[in-house]
């Protein structure tokens, strides 16, 4: 996998997880902004962002 991929993915995840937060805050869901999900996100791709989002739903 190239950088320019990692940074990309990165900043993906990153959007994400702000986004995530900001819609789904009204119904009690959160993902923590750190390093520990960044890295799911990024190095996983589409499917850390499901365990992302099942995490949040769990833990709520």
């Amino acid at each position: 996998m190239r950088l320019f991929d990692l940074i990309i993915r990165f900043i993906l995840t990153a959007s994400f997880i702000i986004l995530f937060n900001l819609l789904c805050q009204p119904y009690g869901l959160h993902i923590g902004f750190n390093m520990a999900n960044l890295a799911i996100g990024t190095l996983i791709g589409f499917p850390g962002f499901a365990l992302l989002f099942i995490l949040a739903l769990l833990f709520r």
